[in-house]
């Protein structure tokens, strides 16, 4: 009888277990997406404010340096983007095998408590 309840407690701790993991990584990625919605949003202002700039420039030198850092600043951005996507994706991920394997769980702590009522009813 010892053996069943612990075999039993060994389930829920590891549902819970899985539980925790999988509000661990469903907060991580909802601050990537927070992340990410800032950055789009500062972005959105910098490209305002620097068309302001650019078309108050002169032709020359000083405009083609300003339209290169531009230019280099839009490399940036899509770098980082891409890397909180690449982050997102491996978290999203790691939730759906995290889910499977808490699904799964679920499943072998019900089978055992049917079959736990099962030998007791006998």
């Amino acid at each position: 009888m010892n053996e069943e309840k612990d075999t039993k407690n060994e389930l829920r701790e590891k549902i819970g277990q899985l539980e925790e993991k999988l509000d661990i990584e469903n907060g991580k990625l909802k601050k990537i997406n927070t992340v990410q919605d800032s950055l789009i949003s500062l972005k959105k202002s910098l490209d305002k404010c620097t068309a302001v700039l650019s078309r108050a420039l002169e032709p020359g030198e000083a405009k083609e340096k300003f339209n290169n850092l531009l230019d280099d600043n839009a490399l940036d951005f899509k770098k980082t983007h891409s890397s909180f996507e690449e982050q997102a994706e491996v978290l999203k991920r790691k939730v759906i095998d995290l889910q499977a394997e808490r699904d799964k769980a679920i499943q072998d702590y019900e089978e055992y408590s049917r079959e736990e009522e099962k030998d007791s009813e006998k």
